[in-house]
């Protein structure tokens, strides 16, 4: 692709996303995988979700993408005090060696990031949010609010106009803002003669940035039309 170097995480440049016995994690598995963005506890995380088809013979296993900003625009548009609850309140995002391999990485941040007061990046996967922080380091009120703003925020997720569902074929590939857009899986069905095998990487958007700036694909495009 040239578009830049890949981000070396603790997958390595590249993740198999494989079935495996015994998973530690539902994406290596055959499982349904509920959407999310990656890498929550990375300060901060990548901008730039890759996933590419090695080869999908399987029955079922679409790749899910939801557009999560539009649903938080949503959320700030109906339900402005619970908008900002998200935006503000401390959650802390973590992973540790109890659960992937011998790495303990905490990143604290609301879900919702602002910059310049607009809605700038979404950190979302439950399975990182660390609940004991929260519940011991955050008042009982603000929790409530917390709780019935994300649970309006996941409904909107859930619209079927802001998912889109594709089942990818061997030589597929999908670039995503992993700060806006969260990924995941329909369950499948796999056999020795129906394998999935897919992988994920990460880069970072300014590489991709510089090589947009660089072919000059639209002269007409504003530098801020693409500064993430």
């Amino acid at each position: 692709l040239n578009l830049g170097p890949l981000l070396a995480t603790f997958y390595g440049p590249q993740d198999p996303v494989i079935s495996k016995a015994n998973p530690d994690n539902f994406a290596y598995s055959a499982k349904e995988l509920e959407s999310h963005t990656d890498l929550t506890h990375y300060n901060p995380p990548p901008n730039v979700f890759g996933l590419m088809c090695i080869e999908n013979q399987t029955d079922g296993g679409r790749s899910t993408f939801r557009d999560q900003y539009s649903a938080a625009l949503k959320l700030k548009a109906n339900y402005p005090d619970l908008f900002d609850v998200l935006a503000t309140a401390p959650r802390r995002h973590r992973i540790n060696r109890t659960t992937h391999r011998f790495w303990h990485h905490v990143y604290e941040s609301p879900i919702f990031v602002l910059k310049r007061g607009e809605l700038y990046r979404i950190l979302h996967s439950q399975p990182n949010m660390d609940e004991y922080h929260f519940r011991f380091h955050v008042d009982l009120e603000t929790r409530k609010k917390w709780y019935e703003g994300f649970q309006l925020y996941l409904q909107y997720t859930k619209e079927e106009e802001k998912i889109a569902r594709v089942k990818l074929t061997p030589g597929d590939l999908v670039l995503t803002d992993n700060w806006r857009v969260s990924h995941g899986r329909e369950a499948y069905a796999e056999s020795p003669d129906a394998k999935r095998y897919l992988y994920a990487f990460y880069m970072n958007w300014n590489h991709m940035q510089g090589r947009l700036l660089d072919t000059n694909i639209d002269e007409t495009l504003e530098l801020d039309e693409i500064d993430n």
